[in-house]
């Protein structure tokens, strides 16, 4: 964004919300390229794949998954979007996920469809569709909720090796991500 030697907008120019101002330049950048993506988008489930494709590369987490409602049922399944690097990684969690059907009030995945993303550092010892494999082991998962209006869309998970959190800059880009995920799905 430009402005005058004055401090003011170039005329035709826009400033940022105050929510997205505040949020670092990267985060900022990986908002802007899902923008363009939403702008781009032919079906909800091309733009659910590019998203996660988008936040991965960004971030260099290995494994990114798409959960979403049903709308009649309210249960949670698997979309069949992925991202993993490498291809071959993860093929034990993503056969188990494959068949994922979470009920509405149970589980991890239904407790993060909530209002804002939230991270688990012991995924490997809390997710139920998991138990059985060391793959996520030592894997902290990222939980972003893809809400629209009132009702949980569904949610994008995210895993990754380390210890550390994201930090607030991101994790408050990914739930407006989540947000304009959700706006794209309701749309359809």
């Amino acid at each position: 964004m430009r402005r005058t030697a004055a401090g003011s907008l170039l005329p035709g120019e826009r400033a940022l919300p105050a929510e997205i101002a505040a949020l670092p330049e990267d985060s900022r950048r990986l908002l802007g390229t899902i923008a363009i993506l939403a702008g781009e988008f032919r079906s909800a489930d091309i733009f659910v794949q590019q998203c996660l494709e988008a936040v991965c590369d960004f971030t260099g987490w290995p494994l990114g998954h798409a959960i979403l409602r049903d709308r009649v049922t309210g249960a949670y399944h698997s979309t069949g979007a992925w991202f993993v690097e490498p291809v071959e990684a993860y093929p034990i969690f993503r056969s188990l996920s494959r068949d994922l059907l979470v009920l509405p009030d149970e589980g991890i995945v239904a407790a993060a469809a909530g209002d804002s993303p939230h991270v688990l550092d012991r995924p490997d010892a809390s997710l139920e569709q998991w138990r059985g494999t060391d793959e996520l082991k030592g894997h902290i998962g990222v939980f972003v909720p893809l809400t629209t209006g009132s009702d949980p869309a569904g949610v994008l998970e995210f895993y990754y090796p380390g210890s550390s959190a994201p930090d607030a800059g991101l994790m408050r880009a990914l739930g407006m991500i989540g947000a304009r995920i959700g706006q794209v799905i309701e749309r359809e």
